[in-house]
């Protein structure tokens, strides 16, 4: 919990300017290893019958913070899921891989109020190109955590705050859209 809060603080602060790359890039490797170490602890969770879900997970193009993205994909790896995660690609890349293959859940991060727009015209279009009609749209990322509100209002189905509440929400939302 408290590296959690750790990386939302440095989310802040990069986002506001209160700290430069160098300290980011510092922080965050020892976030990185923190993780590794801690999920080499983590207990076999219940794994669901049956194929696996697929989810798809990107940061918003344009974007270059990826460690939320990285908790996230081993809380869904954990949980049971085929994750695909993709790192500093363009939306053509998510729109192309969305339209080929059938993923459940797609999940985008964003930090920044500036890429929202952007966003919102990724998660149209990927309702309107994917293989899986009823492909449900997960969000998350600092700006989300401050405003959560900006969800629904830019079409995603539902936002996460952590790894645990994304695997919560994408269940949530996989189990609604199949019905």
């Amino acid at each position: 919990a408290n590296a959690l809060r750790d990386a939302q603080e440095l989310g802040r602060r990069w986002t506001s300017d209160e700290t430069d790359f160098s300290s980011v890039t510092i922080a965050l490797g020892h976030l990185q290893h923190l993780r590794r170490a801690v999920s080499q602890f983590d207990e076999p969770g219940f794994l669901p019958s049956g194929p696996p879900r697929r989810a798809l997970l990107a940061a918003t193009p344009g974007e270059q913070h990826d460690f939320g993205l990285m908790i996230v994909d081993h809380f869904l790896h954990a949980a049971g899921w085929d994750v695909h995660t993709c790192s500093a690609v363009s939306a053509e890349d998510v729109i192309s891989r969305v339209s080929k293959d059938s993923f459940e859940i797609a999940g985008l991060s964003i930090s920044g109020e500036s890429y929202l727009m952007g966003l919102e015209k990724l998660i149209s279009t990927i309702r309107r190109t994917s293989k899986n009609p009823n492909i449900g749209i997960l969000v998350g990322g600092q700006l989300l955590i401050e405003r959560p509100e900006l969800a629904l209002l830019i079409g995603a189905d539902a936002t996460a705050q952590h790894g645990q509440d994304a695997v919560k929400q994408a269940e949530r939302i996989a189990l609604s859209k199949a019905s």
